[in-house]
């Protein structure tokens, strides 16, 4: 703001409000461009400025305010390329305020960011459109369930004022909170490579926020994924949709870091992969020719009677080697292969075991199979495995599925169906990888879970990060107040499965307590001990 000749600031201050003020009553039946070149406050008074000003409307033509600009009387006048100026930016303004706004953090919600990608959509725009990032917060669902919603929103609110922070200095970039714990950015004329590197800034910025609580400081972690902007009617969505796929594979990979969506050899080179693999895997489910390992779930407190395994799959290459589930899961996702394949394990465990249940000194054991979101979506699912169970003659007992949050949020009808119908039958549910997304567990009390089993990352990490170790901490005294069994995933090394002991988990799984054992060695095997851990 300019200031008066031979008066004070904190005077000339003053002046220009009350000019401003009447500005502002005069614009309220105004729509074009005020120029006042010659303005005194009372008559016959000095000059105290030259006044360039321009009303803001919105779409209904309601007044939200005016755009100001100022000279010093000794300045050059306001003339025609000033006022277009004042238009242009009246424009702007205008569409900023008339944008939707997420009510906690500011940013805008997903229509107003869609209305400010459109334009970079036609098929005309500048070849480096631009890219599209998008972020998800770590494990933000556990920073709620251990230190409350309020906890929770300032490290949205933090995380919201240092991602906009970092994309200040981009020209035209647009920020939006989705919903959640979920943000997309939108910076245009920018390459893929250039949209990695903003994506890494803004990943290492949460270095920079700590929210106190009263047991110690909440530092957040976001996982980033970036890709190219699509010029097509839909091109935002599938844009959109192609970042989600890469945070979340930043997010299998670990969390806190950035991937990319590439088009290109290698992606071309990854379907050719993907071909061989879901080709080998049709082969071995169409023919049996799978193999099914257990691997023990032993108890950590105190010694127990009964035999609990987690049932795994693996197929057979050419060469008659094992390929691990890392190998061809990923596909059979892509190919709609995994209710085919949850269906083939449960049928060939449920008819060895009521074969093995008939010989003689036969020790029972429990089995827990994993259930895909496909499966747990597909509406015949639960008649054909409760027609699987009747007939193996295997009691509902001796069976537990495991269910990820994020498949249940998916199928949160059907999921509540399946658990009816075999909870009745006497099987049992655990809530696998928990900690890995952003559901309180509080909010799926509501469900029949008998167990919670904790994210293999957090348990992998907690002994070298002590945000990891107070999750898992958290994890295992909420799930106690709950009535809920712990089961600890990863339990590599005997100093892990001590920590967990210490913490008062119940129930371990990892090679520090039993490597996976082909189906046929398990079925009438003695207990396992516990594995040593000093």
């Amino acid at each position: 703001m300019a200031c008066v000749a031979d008066v004070d600031e904190s005077a000339a201050r003053g002046t220009i409000k009350r000019v401003a003020a009447a500005f502002m009553l005069e614009c309220e039946d105004r729509f074009d461009v005020i120029v006042r070149n010659r303005v005194r406050e009372v008559a016959d008074g000095p000059l105290i400025g030259r006044f360039l000003v321009v009303p803001v409307r919105n779409d209904a033509n309601e007044l939200l305010g005016i755009v100001i600009a100022v000279r010093e009387p000794a300045d050059s006048e306001f003339g025609v390329r000033e006022s277009k100026l004042g238009e242009h930016c009246s424009q702007a303004i205008a569409a900023s305020m008339s944008e939707p706004r997420d009510a906690l953090t500011g940013l805008m919600m997903p229509a107003g960011f869609e209305k400010r990608i459109a334009p970079y959509l036609v098929a005309n725009a500048s070849a480096e459109r631009g890219v599209v990032l998008y972020g998800n917060i770590d494990r933000l669902g556990l920073v709620n369930e251990l230190w409350g919603l309020e906890t929770g929103d300032k490290v949205l609110l933090a995380i919201a004022k240092h991602l906009q922070k970092t994309l200040q200095q981009r020209r035209n970039a647009a920020l939006s909170r989705l919903s959640g714990d979920r943000f997309a950015a939108f910076v245009p004329a920018c390459t893929l490579t250039e949209g990695q590197h903003i994506a890494e800034e803004m990943r290492a910025a949460m270095a920079d926020i700590s929210i106190a609580t009263a047991v110690e400081p909440v530092s957040p972690r976001m996982s980033w994924g970036v890709a190219s902007l699509r010029t097509s009617k839909h091109g935002l969505a599938h844009s959109l949709a192609a970042a989600e796929n890469a945070c979340k594979a930043a997010k299998v990979r670990g969390g806190n870091r950035v991937e990319l969506h590439a088009e290109g050899e290698a992606a071309i080179a990854r379907r050719r992969d993907d071909l061989l693999i879901v080709n080998r895997l049709r082969a071995a489910l169409d023919t049996d020719e799978f193999e099914v390992m257990g691997q023990p779930i032993n108890s950590l407190l105190r010694q127990e009677d009964e035999r609990r395994y987690e049932m795994l799959v693996r197929i057979v290459d050419e060469d008659e080697r094992l390929i691990a589930p890392g190998q061809f899961l990923p596909a059979a996702t892509r190919y709609q292969l995994l209710p085919k394949l949850d269906r083939s394990v449960i049928s060939q465990v449920l008819t060895r075991m009521g074969e093995a249940s008939h010989h003689p000194g036969f020790i029972p054991l429990q089995v827990s199979f994993n259930l895909s979101a496909p499966t747990i979506g597909d509406a015949g699912f639960v008649d054909w495995l409760s027609v699987q169970i009747d007939s193996s003659g295997i009691p509902g007992k001796w069976m537990t599925f495991e269910l990820s949050e994020s498949a249940v949020r998916a199928n949160l009808a059907n999921t509540q169906l399946l658990m009816q119908r075999l909870s009745a039958m006497g099987c049992h549910f655990i809530l696998d990888n928990f900690g890995a997304g952003s559901s309180p567990l509080g909010d799926l009390r509501a469900l029949n879970f008998s167990s919670v089993k904790i994210d293999s990352s957090l348990v992998r990490d907690m002994l070298i990060d002590t945000r990891a170790e107070s999750l898992v901490r958290g994890i295992a005294s909420l799930a106690n107040l709950l009535g809920l069994e712990t089961i600890a995933e990863h339990v590599e090394t005997p100093q892990i499965c001590m920590r967990l002991i210490e913490m008062q988990v119940q129930f371990g799984q990892g090679f520090a307590l039993g490597r996976p054992a082909r189906l046929d060695k398990i079925i009438g095997q003695p207990t396992l001990p516990l594995a040593k851990t000093a």
